[in-house]
């Protein structure tokens, strides 16, 4: 079962679209960024205009962790949440050597946690996955989102098919809303939920906003 709004369609990006192209610096100090580690790590940041719209500014992906703290410094990154499943090692070796802007997250799929629960101590994240794709999808259909005009084609059109192939369903077995896990990939779609849990992270955002109920101190 795939309800009305359970995907993103062409046609709500469409009504995202801004007149930016992608660019290799920041014009704000409010930069997010969100990494899905894989094969090809899947990076995606914005940055917040004047205007209080999330600015897409860089969507890519790359085999070298090592171009990733480049891209932190780069962008100027407030701050930036990574996966920290795919490869642990790796995850917690960047997020320690870049302490300051760098959280891991951790998925829950139980269904069981539907609020964030944070360790300030290790800057790591624990929260639902289907709350996390929600989130981005929410945004799409609030047009918080500012896409650039070329968005169809970036990265070589990974942004528009890991953007749109997702679908939310409900999943009877676990009596709960779950996103499908298309063979065309959606990292750039996790990426962006990342992305966004890094604007609400202390560096980043409200204290209050950011812990919520149900979540640790």
């Amino acid at each position: 079962y795939s309800p009305k709004g359970g995907r993103i369609t062409d046609e709500m990006l469409k009504k995202c679209e801004g007149e930016h192209i992608i660019t290799s610096t920041n014009e704000s100090n409010q930069v997010f960024m969100g990494v899905d580690p894989g094969g090809r790590h899947h990076v995606f940041i914005y940055e917040i205009n004047p205007a209080g719209k999330k600015k897409i500014i860089h969507v890519g992906a790359s085999c070298d962790w090592r171009s990733i703290a480049f891209l932190l410094d780069q962008y100027n990154v407030t701050t930036c949440v990574i996966d920290g499943a795919y490869d642990p090692t790796k995850a917690k070796e960047l997020r320690d050597e870049h302490f300051d802007k760098v959280w891991l997250c951790l998925y829950n799929d139980s269904g069981s946690l539907k609020q964030w629960k944070l360790d300030y101590e290790a800057h790591q994240i624990s929260t639902d996955r289907t709350q996390s794709l929600d989130d981005v999808l929410q945004k799409v259909v609030k047009k918080e989102w500012l896409l650039p005009k070329n968005w169809k084609k970036v990265s070589n059109e990974e942004l528009k098919t890991h953007w749109t192939k997702p679908t939310r369903y409900f999943d009877e077995k676990r009596e709960t809303h779950i996103w499908t896990k298309p063979g065309a990939g959606d990292h750039l779609f996790h990426a962006a939920g990342y992305a966004l849990m890094a604007e609400r992270l202390p560096a980043g955002g409200d204290w209050g906003d950011a812990v919520g109920s149900g979540s640790e101190r």
